[in-house]
């Protein structure tokens, strides 16, 4: 195989090898990231629910005192009615009465009421606690997760740099130009075999002068449709992926 052609294909099976990396990483940060957005709602939600349930007791302390107040109002008419003479006046005092019996029953319902709420909104809280700490668990898990294998890819890469900065430093200037143009736009399939007589990278049919270039290897061969580099199938191994 050209010499030339032989490196750019190593490098190209090089860069293949980093970018491998990348889809596992932003499957993991997309999982911490989404993670991070649930304990946000969540904290919110819970926020929310303290927030009404200090509204309802609010609420309840303040029908109490004005239950108090009636209480208090009930006891000096029952006093007053004892003292009335005249019937008008008994008359007025028992309206008067009615109407704080009725005032007192209606806040009595309304705290009942509010009581009920407030167990339900705790029991909601109960609930969102427990979510909450199923979602720091998670997260914990996650960072613990990807913290070693961001570890383990990053000495992988490390190694992986290295070897290409030797490559890349035996390389004659003209030639690494060549493929850091195919690469731009050809990405991983800067460099593909040729299969069953077609470039595996556009799946292009090639002519039979193309395919005995290829196999004489003495040249470097380019796809005439596509512009990526060609080599045999069986004349280079490719590393397996990291992920």
């Amino acid at each position: 195989m050209n010499q030339y052609l032989k490196q750019m294909i190593e490098l190209a099976d090089i860069d293949n090898y980093i970018s491998s990396f990348e889809p596992e990483l932003e499957q993991m940060r997309s999982e911490a990231t989404k993670l991070e957005n649930e304990l946000q709602e969540q904290s919110n939600d819970l926020q929310q629910i303290k927030e009404e349930i200090a509204q309802t007791q609010r609420n309840i302390s303040e029908r109490n005192v004005r239950m108090v107040t009636l209480k208090d109002q009930q006891r000096t008419q029952e006093a007053r009615s004892s003292e009335i003479r005249k019937e008008r006046e008994a008359n007025a005092s028992s309206m008067q009465d009615q109407y704080t019996k009725e005032q007192m029953k209606v806040i009595s319902d309304e705290i009942i009421k509010l009581e009920k709420d407030q167990e339900s909104k705790e029991l909601k809280l109960n609930d969102r606690l427990k979510e909450l700490a199923n979602i720091q668990i998670k997260i914990s898990t996650h960072e613990n997760l990807f913290g070693g294998k961001l570890s383990a890819i990053n000495d992988n890469r490390k190694k992986v740099y290295i070897e290409r900065e030797i490559l890349v430093s035996s390389m004659e200037k003209k030639i690494f130009a060549l493929y850091g143009k195919i690469r731009r736009w050809a990405k991983e399939t800067t460099a593909v075999p040729v299969v069953k007589g077609a470039c595996y990278g556009c799946f292009m049919k090639l002519s039979d002068q193309a395919i005995v270039e290829v196999k004489q290897s003495k040249d470097i061969v380019t796809c005439p449709n596509c512009g990526r580099l060609l080599y045999l199938e069986d004349s280079f191994q490719t590393r397996k992926k990291a992920i």
